[in-house]
């Protein structure tokens, strides 16, 4: 344990420090808060694909379709734009909790990301036209 402390200290003294107040710096990676025209966008992208409504994404309901969807769109957001699991709970009133189990289906090939399911080719495709 120790040793893993140190090395991880000493990659962050190294770094250089971070000038942008949206990013945050975790071991090399960096991470934003949600900038919500970008979220707006692939929200769109998503229901229109998914044929969810936005009230629907937004709510509590726990239906397949929405959950579905909202799990792509996590994946999309997390993935390509690298929006943080805390802000990405902020902007969808859901717990952090929530957005990593949603994303570690994906990582883990369960549930929805079955490699039996066609979401991997939903989730392709969206990447591409965003």
């Amino acid at each position: 344990f120790s040793e893993g402390f140190l090395y991880a200290a000493d990659l962050l003294q190294k770094n250089q420090p971070i000038v942008d107040s949206n990013l945050k710096r975790t071991i090399g990676v960096k991470y934003k808060t949600a900038n919500m025209e970008t979220v707006n966008k692939v929200i769109d992208k998503v229901c229109k694909r998914c044929l969810v409504s936005k009230h629907d994404l937004f709510s509590k309901s726990r239906t397949r379709d929405v959950v579905r969807a909202r799990s792509i769109l996590y994946n999309l957001l997390h993935e390509s734009y690298n929006v943080s699991i805390a802000s990405m709970g902020r902007v969808f009133n859901q717990d952090h909790t929530t957005v990593i189990h949603s994303l570690s289906n994906k990582q883990n090939k369960r549930n929805y990301w079955g490699a039996e399911n066609t979401i991997w080719e939903e989730f392709k495709e969206l990447q591409q036209e965003l």
